[in-house]
């Protein structure tokens, strides 16, 4: 990542280096993702159309949406009522918080 910044609209701007040895054409996409649920975060970029054109230097690249895990336990708000999965969810979540408390 070599600069980033936030846009008037709200969006996020970034700047990267690709290595010349990676192929990326018009048509991929990146989103920012975690290793983990608490893990380190990082641009996933997808390939793309392997018939369309290779990117040049300053084009852009159209960005993903994904959702974060603190998104997703907000989204489970226990009172608006949770369905069996978001409880089970919740209950995994809390396992693992307390068994990385321990660690």
């Amino acid at each position: 990542v070599l600069d980033f910044e936030i846009t008037e609209e709200g969006s996020a701007k970034v700047k990267v280096r690709i290595d010349s040895k990676y192929i990326v054409r018009h048509g991929c996409a990146v989103r920012v993702v975690s290793t983990g649920f608490i893990g380190t975060k990082y641009l996933q970029l997808s390939v793309g159309d392997p018939s369309a054109p290779r990117i040049k230097s300053g084009d852009t690249i159209k960005g993903i949406s994904s959702v974060s895990i603190e998104e997703l336990l907000e989204s489970l708000n226990p009172e608006e009522g949770e369905d069996h999965a978001g409880k089970t969810l919740r209950d995994i979540l809390n396992n693992i918080r307390s068994i990385t408390r321990k660690m």
